[in-house]
């Protein structure tokens, strides 16, 4: 929609009114490609999904991490730390076209270099089962929009360094996937200051779940005020992290 589009522009330029840049023009990560369809950042040398049932694990980590689809409510809000493929944004979307829960998903992704669309169509196109929610996506991508609305999904896409753009969103979400690539890959999105912005951009009762279970990732999450479970991870990987903000640590 028109509408969708300026109001993307218009949020992008009050953050950077010097580079207003479409989606798929900004700072782009041309992927390498294992098995011909799992995309591998050359950037930060690591896997956007795991070859093992990708789908799986994003049910399990980010879906299951954050009790949903049992927590959904009219107006739920997701937010997502390294947007990547857009594999967990269409999981949650199917989820909740399934629940039954009339009116849009919210959702929010934070992306530092994005793919080009066609990356995205190649490295999604596997999964049959949200081709329904992928092709309105990938149409609204190649036009350039960082505002999707669907019947079913409100989303926005923030391009740029989470650094500099988390701290100037006044969202709320009610569940946040932290799924940047590996902390020690990608220690830009691990960062202590940056998750210490979290809680006042998290909701009453906002949880987070992320397929790290790194000791320092913990503290940092424990510190500002997260109650903060270390619980079975997926397949190969033995432990994740998920957790909930305690209510004293939530923004007045």
């Amino acid at each position: 929609m028109h509408t969708g589009h300026s109001l993307s522009v218009s949020f992008i330029a009050k953050l950077f009114p010097d580079r207003v840049v479409k989606f798929n023009q900004y700072n782009a990560d041309r992927p390498d490609w294992l098995e011909g369809s799992i995309p591998v950042s050359a950037r930060y040398g690591d896997i956007y999904f795991s070859a093992d049932d990708p789908l799986g694990e994003t049910r399990h980590v980010f879906l299951a991490g954050n009790g949903l689809p049992g927590r959904f409510r009219p107006g739920f809000h997701v937010a997502e730390l390294g947007f990547g493929t857009g594999l967990n944004m269409l999981a949650v979307l199917a989820e909740w076209c399934a629940s039954g829960i009339e009116g849009r998903l919210t959702y929010t992704g934070f992306e530092a270099h994005p793919l080009q669309v066609n990356d995205i169509e190649r490295a999604l196109s596997p999964f049959t089962e949200l081709s329904f929610h992928l092709h309105p996506v990938l149409s609204a991508l190649r036009e350039g929009q960082r505002v999707i609305q669907t019947p079913s999904l409100q989303a926005e896409l923030v391009t740029g360094d989470a650094r500099t753009t988390l701290p100037l969103w006044d969202g709320r979400a009610d569940a946040w996937f932290l799924d940047g690539f590996s902390p020690s890959c990608n220690p830009e999105l691990w960062e202590d200051d940056l998750l210490a912005k979290l809680p006042e951009r998290t909701a009453p009762d906002g949880t987070f779940a992320t397929f790290t279970a790194a000791g320092r990732v913990r503290r940092a999450l424990t510190a500002v005020g997260f109650s903060v479970e270390r619980t079975a991870g997926f397949g190969r990987k033995r432990h994740m992290l998920r957790g909930r903000l305690n209510a004293e640590s939530r923004s007045k």
